[in-house]
């Protein structure tokens, strides 16, 4: 779990992530077991409830991988009829996107990798503001 000073950072991040890339409508950074360690926007339950569902998804995916030899996963895309989500690693953490059906995902990978670097540079410690 982050320490108190680097919640802001992550908010921050999460903001960016949410204004720069047209059409991901919620982000949200979890813990494996799924634990929600920031938001936004800042929802509660729907947070959390994401976060739950997207750690149950990793965890098969990454398990799905490794058994095929294909190593760690490291992002998993699940497009659908109303939009798509997107998880990326950050660390020991996950960055998990929603993603409106209209969005371009190319611009929404892009924008959720660096925001993803961003994330693991502060869950490390690591991270100087810009």
């Amino acid at each position: 779990m982050p320490s108190p000073d680097r919640s802001p950072a992550l908010q921050e991040t999460l903001r960016r992530l949410t204004s720069v890339a047209e059409g991901i409508v919620a982000c949200a950074v979890f813990a494996d077991e799924g634990f929600v360690i920031a938001a936004q926007p800042a929802a509660g339950e729907d947070a959390a409830q994401l976060a739950a569902i997207c750690a149950n998804l990793v965890f098969s995916a990454d398990g799905a991988m490794k058994r095929l030899v294909q190593g760690r996963l490291a992002r998993l895309l699940l497009d659908a009829e109303h939009g798509a989500l997107l998880c990326c690693k950050c660390g020991d953490a996950w960055l998990a996107a929603l993603i409106e059906a209209d969005a371009s995902l190319a611009h929404a990978l892009f924008a959720a990798q660096k925001a993803s670097d961003d994330i693991e540079s502060i869950m490390a410690g690591e991270w100087q503001p810009d």
